[in-house]
């Protein structure tokens, strides 16, 4: 079980690693508890007939690594989650906008356009069009 004279995949050796943190932390969130501590134990590997002990500088860049995916994984989610409401909210004004132009060319808002404030309504949304536009 060492190192000796063995060539050592990195990146399929970080990929490893990355998948026990992965392991570890999922069983740790769900309340069991882990085979094996990734972050405070020795690493092997089986590679082809041999098991090698994955070297620490390998397993710190793997650690580095997970821990980047993590924060970029929990940073897309937030992001995820602000572009659904955003376009949510998008969806309703363009809906509200399609209604407004309905009725209005069907006549029933015709007689409303003089009111002020369907004037000032439609020409802030003809305002935001063009800025959309640029």
């Amino acid at each position: 079980m060492n190192n000796k004279n063995k060539n050592i995949d990195i990146d399929a050796t970080a990929l490893y690693v990355i998948a026990l943190l992965n392991e570890y932390e999922d069983n740790i969130e769900k309340g069991r508890k882990p085979n094996l501590d990734p972050y405070n134990e020795k690493i092997y590997m089986n590679v082809g007939n041999d098991t090698i002990e994955i070297p620490d500088d390998i397993k710190k860049k793997a650690i580095v690594k997970w821990n980047i995916m993590k924060e970029a994984n929990i940073d897309y989610e937030n992001i995820k989650h602000d572009d659904h409401i955003f376009f949510e909210i998008l969806t309703i004004i363009i809906c509200v906008i399609i209604i407004i132009f309905m009725l209005y060319g069907i006549g029933y808002m015709r007689h409303l356009y003089k009111l002020s404030i369907i004037n000032n309504i439609l020409t802030n949304i003809k305002d935001l069009f063009y800025v959309l536009s640029k």
